[in-house]
C-alpha cells in the first residue's frame, strides 16, 4: 500500500515531499511497465508451441523458459532459472556458436542455425536454434529449439537411397532409358 508523503505548507520539507511523491508515482509506474512487459513475455514463451523458447539476459542467464523445454531438454524453468543458456547445447556446439553472437550482422538478422543440443539425461540430439535479440530484456537474447532427430534420419534415408540408386545405375554394363507414355 503506497501513501503519500504529507508535511504541512509551511514546512521546510514541501520541496522534498513533493520530489519523494513524483519519485514514487513514476516508480509505481514503471514497476507496472515492467510487470506488463513480463506477462507478454510469458504469454509469448506459453504459446510457443513445439518449440521451446528460453530467453536470456545479457549475462546468458535463463530468465524466462516457455513449456517445451521441459518437453525437450527434461529440464523445468526451476532447474535451469539464472543458469547460463550453454548447460542446454552440447560443449563444442556451444563453442561454435558463442562468436556467432558477437558478430554485427547477429544483430540486425538474427541466427538460424543446426547445433547439437543436450539433454538433461546428458544424451545430445539434432536441434534447430534460431537466436533473436530480445526485445524486452536489454542485452539479452531469445532462443527458439526445436527437436531436428526426424527430419536427420529422413535426410540420412534420402542420402543412402540415393547412394544406393548411383551405386545400381554406375554399375550396370550396359545403357538404361527410362520411358514414361512412350517418351524418353
Amino acid at each position: 500500500v503506497r501513501r503519500r508523503v504529507e508535511v504541512s505548507e509551511g514546512s521546510p520539507l514541501v520541496l522534498a515531499a513533493d520530489a519523494v511523491n513524483r519519485l514514487a508515482t513514476t516508480l509505481g509506474e514503471r514497476g507496472a511497465e515492467a510487470e506488463s512487459s513480463r506477462e507478454k513475455l510469458r504469454a509469448m514463451l506459453d504459446t510457443a508451441g513445439d518449440h521451446a523458447v528460453v530467453a536470456t539476459g545479457p549475462q546468458g542467464e535463463i530468465r524466462a523458459f516457455s513449456p517445451g523445454p521441459a518437453l525437450l531438454f527434461g529440464r523445468t524453468e526451476d532447474e535451469v532459472a539464472a543458469q547460463p543458456v550453454g548447460l542446454l547445447f552440447e560443449e563444442g556446439s556451444w563453442r561454435e556458436l558463442l562468436p556467432r553472437l558477437s558478430r554485427r550482422n547477429f544483430r540486425d538478422r538474427g541466427l538460424e542455425l543446426r547445433a547439437r543440443l543436450a539433454r538433461r539425461d546428458g544424451t545430445t540430439f539434432p536441434g534447430g536454434v534460431d537466436v533473436r535479440l530480445s526485445p524486452s530484456i536489454p542485452g539479452g537474447f531469445v532462443y527458439a529449439f526445436r527437436d531436428l532427430t526426424e527430419q536427420t534420419r529422413l535426410e540420412q534415408e534420402l542420402r543412402d537411397s540415393e547412394t544406393r540408386y548411383r551405386t545400381l545405375v554406375e554399375g550396370l554394363a550396359q545403357g538404361v532409358f527410362i520411358a514414361r507414355d512412350g517418351a524418353l
